[in-house]
């Protein structure tokens, strides 16, 4: 679109959630206008029930379709940073490095599978989180953050909207490495010049609040999917233990 980031998302925008008559007899009577721009009622949301997502009628015709959605950012985030600190005392020496972003947003797909027990794409009914769960509406729950949980959903409470885009920024620690070099004394004497010895840990730390959701440094490989989290499995933990001789 122009003007806009490539990639960037598009989507419905969340109103709220039905949890009271009031609310349901809005989407179900909602103001909008006719061909002929009279006031009109209209069903915005006819299989919405309590629980489910209000959506909000951008285009002002009372209906809740594809010409009620608009951008809803991108992936680029403000600010890209990284540190990298070192330092030596006698014989031992420290090294880490980290780097992280300020101001970016996640357009999450797995946020969305780990919050709704619909069965989309592959047929399955996926596994949520236990705090989702906890905080979805039911009657007992009328307060609650998140929508109802239901296998049907036939409001399409899982379509996209700004309720699967999530903060992105992140602080990661990629790599520690302690060492210890052999004083010189000790290495003539095993006929070495040098030696050094190690232990590594590799993405030990990422500091998030995406973190429930995988890992927030995503995307596949392509500008157009800039800040997509689709469920791409999170970098691993490493450790490393090494030995640097020089003869």
């Amino acid at each position: 679109m122009e003007g806009e980031a490539v990639g960037s998302f598009y989507g419905y925008r969340v109103e709220g959630i039905i949890r009271t008559d009031a609310d349901l007899e809005y989407v179900h009577n909602r103001p909008g206008v006719d061909a002929d721009g009279n006031p009109i009622k209209v069903d915005s949301q006819p299989s919405a029930v309590k629980g489910d997502i209000i959506f909000k009628d951008l285009n002002g015709d009372g209906m809740i379709n594809e010409q009620d959605r608009e951008i809803l950012g991108n992936g680029f985030p403000t600010l890209n940073y990284g540190l990298t600190l070192g330092a030596n005392y006698k014989n031992w020496d420290f090294s880490m490095q980290m780097h992280g972003v300020l101001g970016q947003d996640i357009f999450s797909y797995s946020a969305m599978r780990l919050s709704n027990m619909f069965c989309s794409d592959d047929g399955s009914t996926p596994n949520i989180l236990e705090e989702v769960a906890a905080n979805a509406w039911s009657p007992k729950n009328p307060n609650a953050a998140n929508p109802r949980l239901t296998i049907l959903d036939k409001n399409y409470n899982m379509r996209a909207s700004d309720m699967w885009v999530k903060n992105g920024n992140f602080l990661k620690i990629s790599n520690i490495q302690v060492g210890y070099t052999l004083p010189k004394n000790i290495a003539q004497k095993a006929m070495i010049q040098n030696a050094r010895v190690y232990l590594s840990v590799q993405n030990p730390i990422c500091i998030s609040g995406y973190n429930k959701y995988g890992d927030p440094e995503c995307g596949q490989g392509s500008v157009l999917y800039t800040g997509l989290d689709t469920g791409r499995y999170p970098m691993p933990r490493t450790y490393a233990f090494g030995i640097n001789v020089t003869f």
